[in-house]
């Protein structure tokens, strides 16, 4: 989970850095502060929806293969169960939320003279 949150944080920040310019043209033009946040959350969290619906159908295919190679396990392995999905899902799009936050608030504060002089 440590791992995937500064992941995300890291791709978040990377989006905010490249476009500071534009988030600065922005700003002086007369874009709000909640414009450029929910600039920043459609472009990183489409990404990570992907990556999540794909890791979820990867590790419930995963669960069946593991449950048939080896056939009887001592640990119960229901791969019926969405409650293990969701709870999953739920807590990663929590934690993508919040390593968005930062980057998001960060541009949405830029100085649209700084950032016109930034490159």
């Amino acid at each position: 989970m440590v791992v995937s949150v500064a992941g995300i944080y890291g791709v978040a920040g990377f989006f905010v850095n490249r476009t500071t310019r534009e988030m600065g043209i922005r700003l002086a033009l007369g874009a709000s502060k909640g414009s450029l946040l929910r600039t920043v959350w459609t472009r990183t969290f489409g990404p990570i929806l992907a990556g999540l619906i794909l890791g979820l159908l990867i590790a419930w295919v995963a669960v069946n293969l593991v449950i048939h190679a080896i056939g009887e396990i001592p640990v119960k392995l229901d791969q019926s169960d969405p409650s293990v999905y969701a709870s999953v899902a739920i807590l990663l799009v929590i934690a993508a939320t919040l390593a968005i936050l930062r980057p998001a608030l960060r541009a949405a504060n830029v100085d649209p003279i700084a950032a016109l002089r930034h490159e």
